[in-house]
């Protein structure tokens, strides 16, 4: 079973509030959509190399994948938490709101900390559909190191693509990424209520390392659980 997504992340999170236990807290003010997110922190990270699997490929975003990346994020963020998050937080996404979220995202490529990666199924004909995306950067948890443990923020797969192995295959290059950029471990934030992202995770040998938080969607107080696993050497 693949995963629709790991965790709510990035500006067009619903979420209001948050309290933290089980480590020191980070800001979850989320930033000015024109400004980028991440910083950089002194590391190369070589997030252009294409990884091939029979008719899928995962490679970098482009710049004319925005429409598609939208469209993936609406789509699963509508299936993985509507039964999760306060549906008025659900029915506020708004397709332009999210094509402009990633027009901002893909522009700060070059000096940013955030690397986007795509899962693209090859047809016969000209027609490529991107299945999902993972969005991976150095730690921002004020408890970690950040020159040692990367967080993938983001893992999204299109509804219509779950069960087939489009989570699998975007987990393992987002780890493989994060482990040739010379990182020792990876962590993720998940909702404790989404059993089956939780469960697709533990089945690729996450744990949850004993940090959560909560957070607001609408009236609604979320937990979220951090997870965590090594990075192979």
């Amino acid at each position: 079973m693949d995963v629709g997504g790991s965790s709510p992340s990035g500006p067009t999170t619903p979420f209001r509030e948050s309290t933290r236990s089980g480590a020191p807290s980070r800001s979850w003010a989320r930033p000015d959509p024109g400004r980028p997110r991440f910083r950089p922190v002194g590391r190369t990270v070589a997030d252009s190399r294409t990884v091939t699997s029979n008719t899928r490929t995962c490679r970098a975003a482009l710049t004319s994948d925005i429409e598609s990346l939208a469209l993936v994020e609406l789509r699963s963020w509508t299936a993985a938490f509507q039964d999760v998050l306060d549906p008025a937080d659900i029915a506020a996404l708004r397709l332009e709101t999210l094509r402009e979220r990633w027009v901002d995202r893909l522009g700060e490529r070059d000096g940013d900390r955030a690397n986007t990666l795509c899962l693209v199924e090859e047809d016969e004909g000209d027609t490529n559909e991107i299945l999902g995306y993972f969005r991976w950067y150095p730690s921002e948890d004020v408890d970690l190191d950040p020159a040692q443990v990367a967080e993938v923020g983001a893992l999204y797969t299109v509804p219509s693509s779950w069960r087939s192995g489009a989570g699998t295959s975007l987990l393992r290059a987002a780890l493989d990424a994060a482990t040739a950029a010379g990182y020792l471990h990876a962590v993720l934030w998940v909702l404790e209520d989404n059993t089956r992202a939780r469960a697709f995770y533990e089945r690729q040998r996450w744990e949850h390392d004993g940090v959560h938080d909560t957070v607001r969607s609408g009236p609604r107080l979320v937990r979220r659980l951090r997870y965590r696993r090594r990075l192979a050497a």
